[in-house]
């Protein structure tokens, strides 16, 4: 497969090109990912939201008995 570069090669690439090159995809893919982000976010609170709660320390029939005998 050919000679290995040396630690110090893959160091300056890094710096000298993969740096740069994070940065300008940066520009392409935070905005990307902040509007993901805010879509699983606003997704899990309209969920929650739509979920009836039942307290953990009540069983569902003391729930549905509960509810039952409320006016």
């Amino acid at each position: 497969t050919g000679p290995q570069p040396r630690p110090a090669q893959n160091a300056w690439w890094l710096v000298s090109r993969g740096i740069p090159w994070l940065g300008r995809r940066a520009n392409d893919v935070v905005p990307w990912a902040m509007r993901l982000a805010a879509t699983e976010l606003a997704t899990r609170a309209r969920a929650r939201r739509a979920t009836p709660v039942v307290h953990t320390h009540q069983t569902a029939d003391t729930h549905a008995q509960a509810m039952s005998e409320s006016p």
